[in-house]
């Protein structure tokens, strides 16, 4: 099992991913980043809904400041980044 889900309703493009493992880790996170890049390059734009509900944990780091602001701008334009 991948440790998430992926429901698409392309009647009214939305995507659902729903993270089924407590803890999420780096290659976790980079796996369902991956995947829904694929979705959406092959399918076109889509709304998504992001359901964390089961998880209790990460074990991604941190960063700093400067390198947290440049990924937080680049995130708002491009949508769900992992890292």
């Amino acid at each position: 099992m991948p440790g998430y889900k992926i429901d698409l309703d392309p009647v009214h493009t939305v995507i659902r991913l729903t993270v089924t493992d407590e803890i999420v880790t780096p290659e976790l996170a980079q796996e369902m980043y991956t995947r829904l890049q694929e979705i959406s390059s092959t399918h076109g734009e889509y709304a998504a809904i992001y359901d964390p509900t089961l998880v209790k944990g990460t074990t991604i780091r941190g960063r700093s400041g400067q390198e947290h602001g440049a990924e937080s701008s680049s995130c708002n334009q491009r949508g769900f980044s992992p890292s």
